[in-house]
This record gives C-alpha cells, sequence and structure tokens, in this order.
C-alpha cells in the first residue's frame, strides 16, 4: 500500500501542475506602440512599455474561445501592435467584451474602452 501511494504521489502532483498551467500566449513579439480605435476614433495611443505589456498580458492570459463556428458581429474597432524593428504590427478586431485573435475570442476589458 504504501509503494502504490508513494509512486501515485508524483503523478497526481504532475497532473495537477499540468492542469494549472496557463494556454501559450497568443500575441508574442517586441512591441514599442499600442493604438485604439473605436469607430473611427482613435481612442487611446502609447508608446510606454509598461502599458502595451499590460495589455498583451490581459490578451495572453484572460478565457479565449474557438470561433470556427461563430458568426462575429462587425467590429466596433481595432487594437494594433507595432514592433521597432520592421515597423509591422498585429492589427487585431475589438468586440465589445474581446478581441480577436488567430482564430480566439479573447474575453478581455479594457478601460481605455470606456472613455
Amino acid at each position: 500500500m504504501k509503494r502504490l501511494l508513494m509512486s501515485g504521489l508524483p503523478m497526481i502532483f504532475m497532473l495537477l501542475l499540468l492542469s494549472g498551467c496557463s494556454e501559450s500566449p497568443l500575441l508574442v513579439g517586441d512591441y514599442v506602440r499600442m493604438e485604439v480605435v473605436k469607430g473611427a476614433t482613435l481612442v487611446y495611443k502609447t508608446k510606454e512599455a509598461p502599458e502595451i505589456e499590460k495589455a498583451i498580458k490581459r490578451i495572453n492570459g484572460s478565457p479565449r474561445e474557438e470561433t470556427q463556428t461563430w458568426e462575429l458581429p462587425e467590429p466596433i474597432g481595432a487594437i494594433a501592435f507595432y514592433s521597432e524593428s520592421d515597423g509591422d504590427g498585429i492589427i487585431l478586431p475589438l468586440f465589445e467584451g474581446g478581441v480577436l485573435v488567430e482564430g480566439y475570442f479573447v474575453e478581455t476589458d479594457f478601460d481605455f474602452l470606456k472613455r
């Protein structure tokens, strides 16, 4: 019994550890500028690294759901992240309550949208 318990404990620990791991990040990169457009109006713009990192962490750490079978409404705007190296960026469609990233609807509630 003791042997069974000792061999099973590490397996249980590993399963608990793996189940607590978060999903892989959807946004990866070094971005130096972020812009948010709602409708046709620029509502937020920053080059502040902590603000950009906060938005990326929120997107990567928020609940997400695959949208393959969804019929999404028209976006209310977009969030764009621009990199310094090539000036290119990634533009994410913005919806009430979230953004669309690589086929996932990511539930976010950004403060800058409440302005």
